[in-house]
């Protein structure tokens, strides 16, 4: 894919924007938590997070038609944003 990526940011306020960074339209604001030590993401689009095999996250995001985009975390980060 030519030009800029497709972002996740998680930001230290609890904010979070997502999207294809090439169609402002597709970005969306949204935030994101700690529950029960598990990571949280309230946002327009739909995402499945999973522990990988490093001990860090893996965070699948389907922006629909534009498809799905795996975000991955490592487990110095997993353990900084879960603890």
């Amino acid at each position: 894919m030519e030009g800029k990526p497709f972002v996740l940011e998680l930001n230290a306020d609890g904010t979070l924007r997502t999207g294809w960074t090439n169609y402002e339209q597709t970005m969306k604001e949204g935030a994101w938590s700690v529950a029960n030590g598990t990571l949280v993401l309230e946002m327009e689009y739909t995402s499945t997070i999973t522990e990988n095999a490093e001990g860090g996250l893996n965070i699948v995001v389907n922006y629909g038609q534009m498809g799905e985009k795996t975000y991955t975390m490592t487990a110095d980060q997993a353990k900084a944003i879960l603890n």
